[in-house]
């Protein structure tokens, strides 16, 4: 994980280099304030109304703004005179007049368009119109629009907008005066605008009649002409104007000439017309940086139309530790080619960027501390804590938060390796040397200071910790130290010798000595005499070892692969530990604990900490670890750290008490260490979804807590619970990656408070549960098969009010059945189903059927009624969002929503997804050979439509037998992709399956993902999901591949009515990187984690006393439809045996296998003949061609001795053979399915006849020239050295290795040359011999089975 505490993502515009003492980056997530102010409301007039955009006619006139809509969606947007923030606004009112047509209303809070709640429409017949909006940040801006169509002849006039603010809010955020220099142009003096102007001229030109920009002067720059200083700009240094932190509202005009206009001969791009607000900052190590991630909103790049004013604005924030800032208004072209910038003339006019003040907020100092609930709960002395970074603690209300409900706290970051080195991360920094224990040793230096480590970051916290403690004797706030060791955050170069990544690794005895002597030397700043007992008692424990276990054992060197290992170059390391590539064990983590123990006071707890701990497998490996930590001699570990990264669509309760009290049995006790949820898949950040999705994580967080509680009652130590963050926008969560449960900059909401430091939902989870509405269940409806009502069941259990219910779905809609328990029979007796289809968790008319009793069944103990909801075009993975009500004589009781709104609002409704039936899978016994057997032509189609952006489909085939059971997939895929490092990232099919169909939320015994990439690579997840369990076949076919793979049974004994858990997966990849997934049934993507989210499969079809009887039903044909769950054919695949002329009158037959679409149309086709020799006349290559009805057909020509054995293949396109293409030999690796070279022949058909041969056995395939070119291309490009340079003693020797990634059955020879004979010599082998000091250059000449060559290097420093 890369996330603050456990590892927080550095700035991309983090360039640091130098010793300086800078802070890094900023995060670039914004704190959004609530207003506290009481107010009246605001009213702004037409005239107070700037527009800001708008492509329908308006006109200020007799202050009323007129619009004239000529065509659907025409709108007007205006800018407010003040900014308002939306959690201040009640509503919001339009006044009109002159209205002809409907109106649609928008409020706007910062993007360039309103949120749908935020939008109302097609309103007519009055003269006011009020929409109240939500969501966060500030409204900006107010619009109107019409839906009607284009010619209605739509128009309104606005007079004004009305605010109505909420009670005890609304004091507006304002804004200071104007800090541009001349921003108008109206001084001749343009010195201030020079900061970027290069060889360009700026002048003052008058603007024209009719542009209403505000101004009558704008500012016009003429450029070089030269494309390569695409940089000359309008640019303005800033630096002593502003502070770091501020935030600023930037505003402009800007215009092109007609330079920009395009001509008969060439059009212009985009990129060529686009202006930039585009500031850049130098940091403290005097790097200027263009990164403006997080910094800037608003409409900051535009395309712009010739001759035509447009308007930017948004809101810049200045980086934290920039050193100088400079705001720059260009036009560059496409920076990535400098030869794309036009250099034409172009204006800019009105600039102004003005400072703006939010009202100090203030925290609900009359709720109760967190804090106190949770010592309560876990008991005296138990840890009640967040994580704070050095930016927030300057944030006085955020620490007021702080120090209000947290009685401890974690530095994300300061405390960690990278930090205390003061971030130097690049290839090596300088050293000292001191003695320790009597030993010389050398030590980096880190800063301008000479220290060997900087605590200034951590120190400065530490301060404000102890100001508070002191203030606050019987209030303190303790620390937790986060952390000594870990693979990530901690610099490359500390491995190295002379910490320089460009020398040898050391050995352990020096890495223990470096070790000792760093854990010493924190210990000894907090703890030691200078220290002064300072910080006494203000570490209650600290993070020793963080992150060591992957899966079962041991984090090693090897998690990734080492083409994509970052290891050299990045301080995160990727998932590799250099500690294991030092060490190869793990004495690194045993001495540690083992130093740690020897220099921390006693009143210090020492910890392991790691994430994804309620995994089974993993949750083996930590434990592991505890006991091999804690049996070795001098070492003391006392608590396991539980990091609880969770996720509301995953999170289990039951699963994270299981393991808890194994980590509680190995370690002694637990704690809680960085606790946040990731948002469910269905969170957008939309006012829409957020009450919803803030309801959802605050019963996580009930759930967890009365999970904590219970632990606690039934004897397990959990002695503390940090959550990972203060306020809602500060969290890692909104822009950190997968790793670690990260969210990849999906809508999150993981905290306690939000952005306005006021409590959310998952605060009173723990203070007041009975404060939350009502929760939000998951429901599953499946599909109905058969015209059968099966499915799960779900009860409601209201006083008189008793039911329970299974929904299922079908291409017509939803079927519910409810069976109501009443014995009593009244008129009023009834059950309602309401529906939201869009689970839009909103204000809605729902859809709603109601059954009364005297339309149901009578049943034993009351009645059945079955509920039937039309609803088109259901499909797998969609998710709705329903309510059942029973109505028992005037009393009703509700499966899910309790305050009774179902007639208005589907807030409260429970979330239901479509899920496939329970498939029944027949027995049969197939080779696995990767060609489809009778026996699939029993086998169910099942597609796999739920789709997370793959561009490819596909579907598989399931069979069973006593000992396997069988799959057999094919996937259209016109780019097959193996590249990624990862495997998940390559072309495959995943198989997850649960034997004992258990469900579970973490893997079990039985459960097994198994993951087989279409040249047939394999890897595992599972304990016994293993090597020897799997056996698979693979093949390229036309447009995709085919996977064939028989999994051995484990853990049961099959029989017919066995019910197994299965999900089947495609992942679909793109240039090295996985672009998507197929799946049948799970939306989540969560099967790796646990089999709780597989589908159901019902085993099948076997016959006889003992299980005998035939494996394929007598009566099958080669005739193969693929059949649809709706019983519709899909496709059909035919093959049969053909009788064909080869010479004169010789017959042979042929194999003609062809695929068609539902429609009868062929999709795909191949043919296979024998003979003597690999040749094609072109009457057989017509009739197959007949016989196939397509000329997209591959012939697979088997050539054969005299025994009949097959000696080599040749595959070839009809067509190519027909037309008479050039075409180029390969060979097909069987291992990998790759294409190797042969030669650099070229092979052609004369009059459609084609006549090859081959010397060898094996599998060739030819090719247009064009195809191999494209291959041949690739191949070169492997070409390269394993390393760029060595440094080599003298008088030792070294080898040129090729890169691992070139194929060596691609080459032919390879020859090596020396720049320097004197220096180092190389013989033909590669090796290289060091002659004396010196540096030269060793070339190595790889000639490929095509004859291109290609020349590499390596630079080899001798010493």
């Amino acid at each position: 994980m890369w996330k603050m505490g456990a590892c927080i993502a550095l700035s991309a515009a983090m360039m640091l280099t130098s010793v300086g003492s800078m802070l890094p980056s900023d995060w670039g997530i914004d704190t959004v304030y609530a207003d506290e102010t009481k107010t009246t409301n605001k009213t702004f007039t037409a005239d107070q109304l700037d527009v800001s955009w708008g492509n329908a006619k308006y006109k200020l006139e007799d202050g009323k703004w007129k619009l004239t809509f000529a065509n659907q969606y025409d709108q007007v947007k205006w800018k407010v005179p003040e900014t308002i923030a939306l959690s201040d606004v009640k509503s919001v009112t339009f006044h009109v007049a002159d209205q002809i047509g409907s109106v649609t209303l928008k409020v706007y809070n910062g993007g360039d368009d309103a949120e749908g709640a935020n939008t109302k429409y097609n309103l007519t017949g009055s003269e006011e119109y009020t929409i109240e909006p939500s969501g966060e940040g500030s409204v900006d801006a107010v619009g109107l629009m019409t839906t009607d169509a284009a010619g209605s002849g739509s128009e309104v006039s606005l007079i004004s907008v009305t605010f109505e603010l909420k009670e005890g809010s609304g004091s507006q955020i304002t804004h200071g005066e104007n800090i541009i220099d001349n921003g108008d142009f109206s001084n001749q003096d343009f010195s201030s605008w020079s900061a970027s102007l290069g060889d360009a001229t700026i002048t003052a030109e008058p603007v024209e009649n009719g542009a209403n920009i505000g101004v009558t002067t704008c500012g016009a720059i003429t450029r070089s002409g030269d494309p390569s200083k695409s940089y000359e700009c309008f640019a303005q240094d800033i630096t002593g104007k502003v502070r770091e932190g501020e935030e600023y509202e930037f505003s402009f005009w800007a215009k092109l000439s007609d330079d920009y206009k395009d001509s008969k001969d060439k059009k212009l791009k985009d990129s060529q017309k686009t202006v930039q607000f585009q500031p850049y900052y130098v940091n403290g190590n005097d790097k200027e940086v263009y990164d403006t991630t997080g910094l800037i909103s608003g409409t900051s790049a535009q395309v712009l139309e010739a001759g035509k004013w447009t308007k930017f604005e948004g809101t810049y924030k200045i980086p934290s530790g920039a050193k100088k800032v400079v705001i720059r208004i260009l036009e560059q072209g496409d920076w990535q080619d400098p030869k794309s910038c036009i250099m034409g003339k172009y204006y800019v006019a009105n600039v102004s960027m003005k400072k703006i003040t939010k009202p100090k907020p203030e925290i609900e100092k009359d709720i109760q501390d967190w804090k106190t609930s949770v010592t309560e709960s876990l008991g005296t002395g138990s840890i009640a804590g967040t994580a704070i970074m050095s930016s927030e603690i300057k944030d006085d209300t955020l620490m007021e938060l702080v120090e209000k409900h947290f009685n401890a706290v974690t530095f994300g970051n300061e405390l960690k390796p990278d930090a205390l080195f003061n971030y130097q991360i690049g290839q090596s920094v300088g050293y000292t040397k001191i003695t320790f224990q009597g030993k010389e040793l050398k030590v980096p230096v880190v800063n301008d200071k000479n220290e060997n480590l900087d605590f200034s970051r951590a120190d400065e916290m530490l301060e404000k910790i102890l100001e508070w403690n002191n203030a606050n004797p019987n209030n303190k706030i303790r620390v937790r130290g986060h952390v000594l060791v870990w693979h990530s955050q901690t610099p490359e170069w500390f491995f190295h010798e002379d910490y320089n990544v460009a020398k040898p690794y050391v050995d352990k005895e020096t890495m223990n000595r470096r070790l000792e002597w760093f854990i010493s030397s924190v210990f000894d700043h907090y703890f030691g005499e200078a220290a002064n007992k300072k910080y006494a008692g203000l570490f209650y424990g600290w993070d020793v070892v963080n992150e060591a276990v992957n899966g079962n054992t041991y984090r090693d060197d090897k998690v990734i692969s080492d083409a994509s290992d970052t290891s050299t170059s990045d301080t995160r390391h990727g998932s590799n530990s250099m500690w294991w590539r030092v060490y190869k064990s793990n004495e690194f983590i045993i001495n540690a604990f083992k130093y740690a123990n020897k220099y921390a006071p006693k009143d210090v707890e020492l910890y392991y900490n790691d994430f994804g701990e309620t995994d089974n497998t993993k949750s083996e490996g930590i434990v592991k670890l505890i006991n091999d930590v804690k049996s070795a001699d001098g070492t003391r570990l006392d608590a396991f750290g539980m990091q609880a990264h969770y996720n509301v669509d995953g999170f289990s309760a039951a699963q994270f008490k299981s393991v808890a009290k194994k980590y509680a049995a190995a370690a002694g006790k637990v704690q809680l260490t960085e606790l946040d949820f990731k948002a469910s898949s269905t969170y957008d950040g939309t006012a829409a979804t957020k009450e919803s999705e803030y309801t959802k994580m605050a019963y996580c967080h009930k759930n967890l807590y009365e999970a904590i509680k219970a632990l606690k009652k039934e004897g397990t130590n959990v002695s503390g619970l940090t959550v990972w963050g203060v306020i809602e926008p500060n969290s890692w969560l909104h822009s950190q990656s997968d790793l670690g449960g990260g969210a990849s900059g999906s809508a999150q909401c993981p905290l306690l408070f939000d952005g306005n430091y006021k409590a959310k939902p998952a605060y009173w989870a723990y203070v007041d549960a009975t404060k939350l509405q009502p929760a939000i269940q998951k429901v599953t409806i499946t599909e109905a098969k058969d015209g059968n009502i099966a499915g799960e069941t779900y009860t409601i259990d209201q006083g008189a009010v008793q039911a329970e219910f299974i929904p299922v779905w079908d291409a017509d809609g939803l079927t519910v059945q409810v069976k109501v328990k009443d014995t009593t029979v009244n008129d009023a007796d009834a059950v309602t189903v309401y529906v939201d289809p869009d689970n839009s968790a909103s204000d809605i008319t729902p859809h709603k059927v109601t059954v009364a009793r005297t339309a149901a069944a009578a049943i034993a103990g009351g009645y059945q009624a079955t509920v039937k909801v039309s609803m088109k075009g259901l499909k797998v993975a969609q998710q709705i969002s329903l309510d059942v009500v029973v109505n028992n004589d005037g009393e009703t009781g509700s499966f899910n929503d309790l305050t009774g709104k179902q007639e208005s609002s589907s807030k409260y409704y429970a979330v239901a997804t479509m899920k496939p039936g329970i498939e029944k899978i027949p027995y049969g016994t197939i080779s696995v050979d990767a060609d489809a057997d009778a026996a699939w032509g029993n086998a169910v189609n099942i597609p796999l439509t739920i789709n997370k952006g793959s561009e490819a489909s596909a579907n598989a085939k399931v069979l069973w037998d006593d000992d396997n059971l069988y799959v057999y997939a094919t996937v259209n895929d016109a780019v097959l992709d193996k590249t990624g490092a990862q495997t998940h990232e390559q072309d495959s099919l995943e198989v997850f399956i649960d034997e004992d169909n258990g469900k579970t939320a973490s893997y079990g015994e039985d459960d097994k993902q198994y993951r087989i990439n279409y040249n047939n690579g394999q890897s595992f997840n599972g304990k016994k999901c293993l090597a020897e369990n799997v056996k698979s076949a693979t093949k390229t076919i036309d447009g995709g591949y085919v996977v064939e793979a028989a999994f051995k049974w484990t853990d049961i004994k099959p029989a017919n009515g066995t019910k197994i858990g299965l999900e089947l997966q495609i992942n679909d990849a793109k240039g090295g990187k996985r672009i998507g997934t197929l799946s049948w049934y799970d939306e989540t993507g969560m099967g790796w984690s646990g089999s709780n989210v597989y589908g159901t499969v019902e085993l099948t079809g076997k016959t006889g006393s003992n299980g005998g009887g035939s494996s394929v039903n007598p009566g099958t044909s080669d005739t193969k439809p693929d059949v649809k769950p709706d019983g519709k054919q899909d496709t059909t695949i035919e093959t049969s045996r053909v009788e064909i002329t080869v010479s004169g009158d010789k017959k042979a037959e042929a194999s003609v296998t062809i695929t068609k679409d539902a429609q009868g149309n062929v999709t795909s086709a191949n043919a296979t003949v024998s003979g003597s020799k690999g040749t094609l006349t072109a009457d057989v290559v017509k009739q197959l061609i007949e016989a196939a009805g397509t000329e997209d057909l591959t012939i697979i020509v088997q050539v054969k001795n005299t025994n009949g054995d097959v000696k080599y293949t040749v595959s070839v396109s009809a067509k190519n053979v027909k037309h008479n293409k050039s075409l180029k030999a390969f060979v097909v690796n069987r291992k990998t399915g790759e294409y190797e070279l042969i030669n650099s022949k070229t092979y052609k058909a004369e009059d459609g006849n084609l006549n090859v041969s081959f010397g060898k056995k094996g599998d060739y395939v030819l090719l247009t020239t064009k195809e191999a070119a494209r291959i041949e291309k690739e191949i070169l490009k492997t070409i390269a050295p394993k390393k760029a340079k060595a440094t080599v003693k003298k008088g030792k020797t070294t080898e040129f290795k090729l890169d691992s990634k070139l194929n060596q059955n691609n080459v032919k020879k390879v020859t090596y040359k020396t720049s320097k004979k004197s220096i180092a010599t190389v013989n033909k082998n590669g090796k290289i011999k060091a002659n004396r000091k010196g540096t030269v250059k060793i070339k190595a000449i790889v000639t490929l089975k095509n004859g291109k060559t290609k020349t590499v290097s390596m630079k080899i420093a001798v010493r």
